[in-house]
């Protein structure tokens, strides 16, 4: 394996472990306010997690994908810009729930 394909994967690797932490309820302090009672939604929690979790499966694809050689650059851009553009739409949602607006 190339060294550009270990970092990709172990990248997906700590992104999914940290996205089932997230969703399972173990790590809610990573996305909690900063206030005693300023806890996250447990809907917003599970969205956060299953976000990640959902990003690293994507990772780790990239990762399979640049092992076997098929990830050109176009494939990169648009994988880069999918998870762009999906986190500015998840922390929009995330601020809209936190607020009680829509959701």
């Amino acid at each position: 394996m190339a060294a550009g394909t270990v970092t990709v994967a172990g990248s997906a690797l700590l992104v999914l472990a940290l996205g089932v932490l997230i969703r399972f309820g173990r790590v809610t302090t990573l996305i909690a306010g900063v206030g005693p009672d300023d806890s996250p939604d447990p809907s917003v929690v599970d969205l956060v997690g299953t976000y990640t979790i959902l990003v690293g499966l994507a990772t780790g694809a990239m990762a399979v994908l640049t092992w076997t050689g098929d990830a050109g650059d176009r494939l990169w851009i648009a994988y880069t810009a999918a998870i762009v553009a999906s986190a500015v739409v998840l922390v929009g949602w995330v601020d809209r729930a936190h607020r009680g607006i829509g959701g």
